[in-house]
C-alpha cells in the first residue's frame, strides 16, 4: 500500500515541480569578483610607477582606517586586550628582523 506517509523520508529529494529553484549564475556575475580584479590591475599599474613598499604601507594604512571606522573604540579595546597580542607582536619583531637582514 502506497500512502503519503510511506514516502516522506524520501520527501525531501523529490523537487515539486511548481518549486522554483535557484540558480546561482555563472561566477563572473559576482560583483566580488570584479573588485578583486580592479583591484589586481591598480595594483600592478602602480607597481610600475611606485617602490612596492609604499603601495603596501598605504593598502595597509588605508585597511587600518577602515577598521578603525568601522569598530571605534569597541574594536581597539578588544584588541588591546585579545590575549594573542604578545605572541603576534613577537611574530610581528621576529619578520621585521628576518626582512631587514635579508
Amino acid at each position: 500500500m502506497d500512502t503519503p506517509d510511506s514516502r516522506r523520508h524520501i520527501r525531501h529529494l523529490v523537487r515539486s515541480p511548481r518549486e522554483k529553484l535557484r540558480q546561482p549564475g555563472h561566477p563572473a556575475h559576482d560583483p566580488r569578483l570584479y573588485g578583486f580584479t580592479f583591484h589586481d590591475a591598480i595594483i600592478n599599474v602602480l607597481a610600475s610607477t611606485i617602490p612596492v613598499w609604499q603601495i603596501l604601507f598605504f593598502r595597509s594604512l588605508t585597511i587600518l582606517v577602515g577598521c578603525l571606522a568601522y569598530g571605534r573604540s569597541k574594536l581597539v579595546q578588544q584588541t588591546l586586550t585579545s590575549p594573542i597580542i604578545k605572541p603576534m607582536s613577537a611574530r610581528s619583531v621576529l619578520l621585521l628582523c628576518a626582512w631587514l637582514s635579508y
